[in-house]
């Protein structure tokens, strides 16, 4: 009896010794990878629930800032591919780069105008004289919820539109640089970057301009259109 209980004894002991050898063996590097990950993305949302209670009042703000951009950005990404995805679905899949690059410039055109347009519908410029001069009155009083409202429906439409229309430009002049001419090498493929950022510096110049004449229309430029 001695012998045999012993004997059990050491069988059991070795069990859990075997059993941890043979999961050990069984863990696969997938396994470690999204166990890693969901530890790391534990401890980033209780740092986001931290940083956000911060006892400075500067620090919540940059903070909300920071989470305020990057959700943007994710937010403008999967539009982006989403709308893309239609538009290459809506073109014929035979297209020669040069056909192909006059929709993707209207796309991103298109994307400026519904910038301005967005712009100028949050600022109130689209709305009756009666409500925007309302609206004017109390911003110019201080009223700070009727400012409030204005300035972050302008932020959130124009951080949202403009990163929708930068990604639509780099769409299109990624194309372009499958034209024959700029495809022979990487020097011709390079001379893309500048004719982009003069392109961007001409629409933004040209539809500031704009945003400029129409708020001057009557002569004066009240706070709706200074925002604007």
């Amino acid at each position: 009896n001695t012998s045999s209980s012993s004997s059990s004894q050491q069988e059991r002991m070795s069990l859990p010794a075997v059993s941890w050898a043979e999961e050990t063996a069984a863990v696969r590097p997938m396994d470690i990878g999204v166990a890693a990950a969901l530890l790391a993305s534990t401890c980033m949302m209780m740092s986001l629930y931290y940083i956000t209670n911060w006892p400075d009042p500067d620090i919540r703000r940059y903070a909300y800032q920071i989470i305020n951009s990057t959700l943007s950005i994710f937010c403008a990404v999967l539009l982006f591919n989403s709308l893309t995805g239609l538009l290459d679905a809506a073109m014929d899949q035979e297209l020669s780069p040069a056909t192909e690059l006059v929709p993707r410039m209207v796309w991103t055109f298109s994307w400026y105008v519904s910038l301005q347009v967005v712009l100028a519908w949050c600022s109130y410029q689209f709305a009756p004289e009666s409500e925007k001069e309302e609206v004017a009155t109390r911003v110019e009083a201080g009223h700070q919820e009727s400012r409030d409202r204005v300035v972050v429906n302008l932020r959130t439409a124009g951080v949202l539109l403009a990163q929708l229309a930068g990604f639509t430009a780099i769409n299109a002049f990624s194309s372009m640089q499958q034209l024959e001419w700029f495809a022979q090498s990487p020097m011709h493929a390079a001379t893309v970057v500048p004719i982009a950022g003069v392109f961007c510096g001409v629409m933004s110049l040209v539809t500031e301009g704009l945003r400029d004449n129409l708020a001057m229309g009557d002569g004066q430029m009240d706070t709706l259109e200074e925002m604007w």
